[in-house]
């Protein structure tokens, strides 16, 4: 067994050991516990502990500014970046924390973007989940952190799983049958914040993680490091926004975040390797007149916007293999953009786009109009409350 195996598994007998010792703790001071000001009817919220710049912070917020007598919590790491703007609302449980445990244990609703995402190790609470050991007992709400395309593998318990859009609600109720009762089409809770407003003159590269990657040691050998890191440094790139007065930023996936100091240009002046502690991923989307990306749902939220999209999908067949099988969407069929496989493709797309002035094509607004249909009322925050209320009268 590999080294970083080896460490996992002990930390993840270190967290069940502490769980355990606190839920034995709970169970005996279960009743003064709930009369705690700090447990009575607790709904949690959260996104991976470390950040608060998703769906849940999007309906953190929401249930703050207009649902002030529920009690509200987010569990959030101290250090993190985005933790001020949580604190704000006085109304937060360290990750990690013995506070933490005790939350999720007597939590009325636990509510993340990511399945588990609540708990202090998502793998670990997801096996307990699945084989019916300690489970936690609050309502489980997933808010997804973006729209569902591929075929996953979903097997913990959801008591709200939100979709949204009509064809990805579909491809849920037929792909897994086990959460039919649970899927409602809501909307994402961040769409209520996705408006069109005046762009920066910038290109937005905004990639996806790769799996067979999450605990390489050096990503220089490798298609993905060489082709984002080569397109960076591309002669004509360089051209193309000298002329035009663009600047590009490179944002790679969470996961993939912690590569980008083997990334580099020749031009930081107008090409930015952009941090995720320095950055917020949805002014990005906000403020940028064009994304490329190449199997990330971030591309939904682009197109929500209506603005252009290219798919730089050098290594479509070995993401197929060791990732994610295609479910409904099928790039070139449905997508809102035109797929490209080499860099030379990718620049004589993003230099039409640029020649239209950034607009998108009517072909793929029409797909967006299709996929989405009128989204000038949005209340997503609303339908998502009101579908976890109904949770406790049926």
């Amino acid at each position: 067994m590999k080294i970083w195996k080896i460490k996992r598994r002990i930390y993840q007998l270190y967290i069940l050991f502490k769980y355990i010792t606190i839920w034995l703790f709970v169970k005996m001071f279960e009743k003064k516990l709930i009369q705690n000001s700090k447990y009575k009817n607790l709904w949690i919220v959260s996104e991976r502990g470390n950040d608060a710049r998703d769906n849940g912070y999007v309906f953190f917020k929401y249930l703050k500014e207009n649902h002030k007598d529920i009690n509200t919590r987010y569990i959030i790491n101290s250090k993190s970046v985005d933790y001020k703007k949580i604190a704000q609302y006085g109304e937060t449980i360290e990750y990690g924390s013995i506070e933490h445990y005790i939350a999720i244990i007597l939590a009325k609703v636990l509510i993340s973007t990511h399945i588990m995402g609540y708990t202090p190790q998502m793998n670990l609470f997801m096996y307990l989940d699945k084989v019916k050991k300690l489970k936690l007992k609050g309502k489980k709400v997933f808010l997804q952190h973006g729209i569902i395309k591929d075929k996953m593998n979903l097997k913990s318990s959801l008591d709200l799983f939100v979709s949204g859009a009509e064809r990805e609600y579909s491809f849920l109720i037929e792909t897994y049958p086990q959460y039919r009762s649970s899927i409602k089409n809501t909307g994402l809770a961040r769409y209520d914040f996705l408006k069109q407003e005046e762009c920066k003159k910038q290109i937005l590269i905004m990639p996806t993680w790769r799996l067979y990657l999450s605990d390489c040691k050096d990503i220089t050998p490798y298609d993905y490091f060489r082709c984002y890191n080569d397109l960076l440094n591309d002669d004509n790139i360089i051209e193309l926004l000298d002329k035009n007065g663009y600047e590009l930023l490179f944002y790679p996936h969470y996961e993939m975040q912690k590569f980008l100091g083997k990334y580099n240009t020749k031009r930081p002046d107008i090409i930015k390797i952009a941090k995720f502690e320095d950055y917020d991923v949805q002014r990005l989307l906000i403020e940028s007149s064009i994304l490329i990306t190449d199997f990330s749902s971030v591309f939904f939220d682009f197109a929500y916007m209506r603005k252009p999209i290219i798919y730089y999908q050098f290594d479509e067949e070995k993401y197929r293999e060791t990732q994610y099988q295609e479910g409904y969407f099928d790039y070139r069929r449905d997508g809102f953009g035109r797929v490209v496989k080499q860099r030379e493709e990718l620049i004589v797309e993003l230099d039409k786009i640029l020649k239209n002035n950034s607009c998108i094509q009517d072909d793929y607004k029409r797909r967006i109009d299709g996929f989405f249909g009128n989204k000038s009322i949005v209340k997503n925050c609303d339908k998502i409350y009101n579908e976890i209320i109904k949770l406790f009268y049926n």
